[in-house]
């Protein structure tokens, strides 16, 4: 692609204009600086460009429209790197759009014309929405022998392996996906969530991952919740009681927090009247929500077992 150094604002480089754009989420500005390039400079990759803010604007018409333009300039150039772009961006639009047939064609016409991780990922999680687990295992595989330290391929195949009982190997592509990104809050979270299964071991390890994920990211409320219920099964109530506290006292009203909080008092803290004020509050942030609604009838059920049905 060439980089015109013409710009509507004297001295600034219009790319590096419309990447500032992009990278501060104002995507109808960058739009407006593609679209004047493209006055000057008819090539696919200022088309991809263009496709690709206009996705994340929402405007998926507009976007598939130029992510077309794209496609058949690149097929033009006879360009296979340009081709495998173009198409992956249709497979995304569609993919967005629910069009999952569509989809999956574009993908693997990226993937036919120049393999890339990231479309293999995609295309791992387009198969995932369709419950055909032994071809998402495949495309992440593959994604993982072009990229060995893709976190987010590392993290999905873990979900497929724990998916189908094997947490050992979810365990190791988790790790892996750690190391390969540290602040990975999805793969903690269910890395931690495995461990509770290895015994005192498994709840030491999981309680210092947690920990260091809440340095890393104080404003989480999973990792303080999910820290309480490590110390739970630790039988060690009182530090538990004690995140959940700090945690309510921290952050802003969260109704898992909520929820955590008067499942501990329910339970471990023996205080049911104090836990019925906090599944209440559970439901006022989320009425909606059936795990608020699951909880609160779960207490009241527990409570008429308990007090002889009265």
């Amino acid at each position: 692609m060439s980089r015109s150094r013409q710009s509507t604002t004297a001295g600034i480089d219009p790319f590096d204009l419309a990447d500032r754009h992009e990278t501060q989420g104002r995507w109808a500005e960058a739009e407006i600086i593609y679209r004047e390039l493209l006055e000057r400079d008819d090539s696919p990759g200022l088309w991809g460009k263009l496709a690709w803010v206009r996705m994340e604007r929402g405007d998926l018409k507009a976007a598939l429209s130029a992510a077309r333009t794209m496609r058949s300039r690149a097929i033009a150039l006879r360009s296979n790197a340009l081709i495998a772009i173009a198409s992956g961006l249709i497979g995304r639009v569609h993919h967005d759009a629910g069009r999952r047939v569509l989809a999956e064609r574009y993908y693997r016409e990226s993937i036919a014309a120049r393999p890339r991780t990231e479309i293999y990922v995609f295309l791992a999680r387009l198969l995932g929405e369709q419950d055909r687990a032994p071809e998402v295992v495949q495309a992440l595989l593959r994604a993982l022998e072009l990229q060995r330290d893709n976190a987010e391929a590392h993290f999905l195949l873990a979900r497929c392996y724990h998916g189908r009982g094997d947490d050992d190997r979810a365990i190791r592509h988790l790790n892996e996906a750690l190391t390969a990104r540290p602040d990975y809050r999805p793969a903690a979270r269910l890395l931690a969530v495995l461990l509770w299964d290895l015994g005192p071991k498994g709840l030491d390890q999981a309680g210092e991952l947690l920990a260091n994920a809440m340095e890393r990211h104080p404003s989480d409320a999973a990792f303080r919740i999910l820290l309480a219920f490590t110390l739970m099964l630790q039988r060690r109530p009182r530090q538990a009681g004690a995140v959940l506290e700090k945690a309510l006292a921290d952050l802003p009203p969260d109704m898992h927090l909520a929820l955590a909080y008067g499942y501990f008092l329910a339970t471990d803290g023996d205080r049911p009247r104090e836990a019925e004020r906090f599944f209440r509050q559970a439901l006022e942030l989320n009425a909606d929500n059936p795990l608020a609604q699951q909880y609160y009838w779960q207490f009241w059920l527990n409570r008429d077992e308990t007090d002889g049905g009265e």
